[in-house]
């Protein structure tokens, strides 16, 4: 008998998308199938690890993503919780060096990576052992498209986080573009980074500003 699975809940949160750059390019130059396996395994256990240190629940992996959300964001005014969900996609990127120095001392390419994450109502999908599955929105559909148009090694976020994190300390908060939703709507898009990073993507990122 199949698994059977129940959408219990909503709940309205941060939801969180990690995204591998070129994964398809990448893989096809491994031709191990034990070596494929442990370049997945790295890049899903590091960047994991760091996530659930800062909050977050991992809901899915594939190959080249992970996608976690952070119920501590449940309360919009609550912005210490909101600031760590900040610094938890930043701490992201910042394992890229130690996730590239595991792939690199077991003779596997290195990786680039995008994160992003926006704030919504989701259905929360649950299996018969109570465990989280999935997430249903159109936030995570809204997340997982916004990502494809990050920088690499960046991280971005929505028009419905960036109304709640705007006044946040300690962060740069820049406007960068839209996702056209449909012919006749846009989605505004924010690039983050900490405060010090900010003349560097000025410098290096076109379209970003104030």
């Amino acid at each position: 008998m199949a698994s059977r699975v129940k959408i219990s809940a909503s709940q309205t949160c941060v939801v969180m998308y990690v995204d591998m750059v070129d994964f398809t390019k990448i893989t096809c130059r491994i031709s191990s199938s034990d070596k494929l396996r442990l370049f997945c395994e790295t890049f899903i256990n590091t960047i994991s690890d760091v996530a659930s240190l800062q909050g977050a629940i991992i809901v899915k992996t594939g190959g080249d993503s992970i996608i976690s959300y952070f119920p501590e964001t449940t309360d919009s005014v609550k912005k210490s919780s909101l600031e760590e969900m900040l610094n938890s996609g930043l701490e992201i990127l910042n394992a890229r060096s130690v996730l590239n120095f595991r792939l690199q001392s077991a003779g596997l390419p290195t990786v680039s990576y995008r994160v992003s994450a926006d704030y919504g109502k989701h259905e929360i999908v649950k299996d018969s052992n109570g465990e989280t599955v999935d997430l249903y929105s159109p936030t995570m559909c809204i997340c997982s498209k916004i990502n494809r148009l990050a920088p690499s090694n960046n991280m971005v976020i929505g028009g419905d986080l960036h109304e709640i994190v705007k006044s946040l300390s300690g962060l740069s908060i820049r406007s960068y573009g839209e996702y056209k939703v449909d012919e006749k709507r846009a989605y505004p898009i924010f690039i983050v980074s900490k405060r010090l990073e900010t003349d560097y993507l000025q410098n290096q990122l076109p379209g970003v500003y104030v």
